[in-house]
């Protein structure tokens, strides 16, 4: 059912993290405009290798902001950080205001991500106080939204995973093919999906008062397929174990139950481990015949062909960008891609229209239904009939080529998420 169940919560925007100073004064160089542009594409993977290959041509300004935003996008948000202040501290770098609001907006995804919610919190507001007027409406509405999150958060201690020994785990598949982990707080055992989509771990109304979790202030709006807004509440749970692995203070998006409930299929989600937990096991390893394997220490490695959208995973495969998504069960295709692959594609298939789904109901678009073919670490892999939209329905669909599900990673015995050396290894038994 393609991507029905993955909950791409669009409320950590900062859009076009240094693409609004490209004609702003100061001047930048060539070279700086260039990576600029490719970060604006999402095109993560080439602007790091172009980046650290001219550096020692950068000037300390242009060095010091592409910096800060690839350390951003590579999961590196302390050195982010660093580099952000290093460029605050020195009175002789000059920046715009379109760039000290990148600045700050970049500050609060490392903020939030770090759990350092009251800094997330001022770093959010001092921008929407200072430079309201460089925004867009909608880009004013989504930040005042998520600086709702960081306020009822501040004052939370940061979420830790305490794992003191691998960890192998079985996995459950529900009735409609998704991955689910049994979680237990105090006597209740529910099942969670396991989805690295979710932006943020997410749970039903009756599910977070049978885990007794602490509701925290205000109500949010989370954008839904349909455009319109579903209202959340925010809670948090204290401690909840999956196996060995103990959670504490995680944050939960908690939606009324009628909202994660699905009337053509009469299915009902309980709950979502999300990208933040997901992150903060460092190395997670899915092996085939449903078993998720946990090393404690994570292994090295200089493939680095992750990055990080804030808390959205990104692979690249052959220099093109998609996100990643382990609670969809199909691979979809964006706009992107069809404007790369267009001649082949308006002379290979028909247009028709396709369905799309997720929380708030589903939408109807123009698309193909188009074959994909790729290789991936030495293994042909091919798709049929997968969807490819034309249209921008969603955030990521503006930018990324498409979004990986189950039916590629199927394709071998075992993938492996590091989010340290920031990974993705696809593996077959040899």
């Amino acid at each position: 059912m393609q991507r029905f169940f993955a909950l791409l919560l669009l409320l950590f925007t900062a859009p076009g993290v240094f693409s609004q100073a490209r004609n702003s004064t100061p001047a930048y160089s060539a070279t700086y405009r260039q990576i600029d542009s490719l970060i604006t594409q999402k095109a993560f993977f080439p602007a790091r290798r172009i980046y650290e290959k001219v550096l020692p041509d950068l000037d300390t300004r242009e060095r010091l902001l592409l910096g800060a935003v690839l350390d951003n996008y590579f999961n590196r948000p302390s050195e982010s950080n660093d580099k952000i202040r290093q460029s605050e501290q020195d009175k002789h770098l000059k920046t715009s205001d379109t760039t000290n609001l990148a600045l700050l907006l970049l500050q609060q995804q490392n903020y939030g991500r770090l759990g350092a919610y009251a800094r997330a919190y001022t770093a959010l507001n001092t921008a929407l106080l200072r430079y309201k007027s460089l925004m867009k409406k909608t880009e004013r509405a989504d930040h005042r939204n998520t600086r709702k999150i960081w306020k009822a958060c501040t004052g939370l201690p940061k979420q830790r995973v305490t794992l003191t020994k691998d960890v192998t785990l079985p996995m459950r598949r529900d009735r409609i093919g998704l991955a689910n982990l049994s979680v237990t707080k105090d006597t209740s055992v529910v099942d969670f999906i396991f989805d690295t989509g979710a932006n943020i771990s997410t749970v039903s109304e009756s599910t977070a008062r049978r885990l007794g979790m602490k509701w925290l202030n205000g109500t949010i709006e989370v954008g839904a397929i349909t455009g319109k807004k579903v209202k959340a509440r925010l809670a948090v749970c204290d401690r909840m174990r999956i196996a060995g692995i103990v959670i504490e203070h995680a944050i939960f998006l908690v939606f009324p139950d009628k909202a994660l409930y699905f009337a053509p299929i009469s299915f009902q989600i309980n709950g979502i481990i999300g990208f933040p937990v997901i992150n903060a096991l460092k190395e997670i390893h899915f092996r085939h015949g449903d078993t998720l394997f946990i090393p404690a220490k994570p292994t090295p490695m200089a493939l680095h062909n992750m990055a990080l959208d804030f808390l959205t995973p990104v692979i690249n495969i052959d220099e093109e960008s998609y996100t990643f998504d382990t609670g969809a069960d199909h691979t979809l295709l964006y706009k992107s891609f069809y404007r790369k692959y267009k001649p082949h594609i308006d002379t290979t298939y028909a247009e028709q229209p396709l369905s799309f789904g997720g929380v708030g109901g589903s939408i109807t678009l123009p698309g193909y239904k188009v074959n994909f073919v790729k290789t991936l670490f030495g293994k042909n892999i091919r798709l049929d009939s997968l969807s490819l939209y034309k249209n921008d329905f969603e955030a990521d669909a503006k930018t990324y080529y498409g979004n990986i599900g189950q039916d590629l990673l199927r394709q071998f015995d075992e993938f492996v998420l590091n989010f340290e050396s920031m990974y993705i290894l696809f593996k077959d038994r040899e």
